[in-house]
């Protein structure tokens, strides 16, 4: 609870200081959810680091791009800008998270192979038998 807890934190100070109040929750939020799967789950740091920092920066593309677009009407869009860099953020996360954890069960598979003395998988879909 308390990797969530700081990662509500510290993400809602970021985003406040980056966005306002629309930052500021996309980035609680998007520190919490990636904080909670970071303790309990023994999840890597090689893993986590670039699926956080892939979360913010896709939270505030999705953020500034609404923010750009509303500037004209009165008091801005809040809520859409809200939206959009939740979305992003998680649309961002979610891909990086996929290209992360296949890079590393697939290094992780050839430093197995090589300490085991055994060829190293190659490229392909290669079973092994021949």
């Amino acid at each position: 609870m308390r990797w969530v807890l700081g990662g509500v934190i510290v993400g809602g100070v970021v985003g406040w200081l980056v966005g306002s109040f629309p930052g500021a929750v996309v980035g609680a939020l998007a520190s919490g959810f990636v904080a909670a799967g970071i303790g309990p789950l023994q999840i890597k740091p090689v893993i986590v680091l670039p699926v956080i920092g892939g979360a913010v920066a896709g939270g505030l593309i999705g953020s500034s791009i609404v923010r750009i677009l509303c500037r004209d009407a009165a008091g801005g869009c809040p809520v859409w800008q809200l939206m959009a860099g939740l979305v992003t953020a998680i649309g961002a996360a979610v891909g990086i998270a996929v290209v992360v954890t296949l890079t590393t069960r697939s290094l992780d598979e050839y430093r197995e192979a090589a300490a085991a003395g055994r060829e190293p998988p190659g490229p392909g879909c290669e079973t092994g038998d021949e």
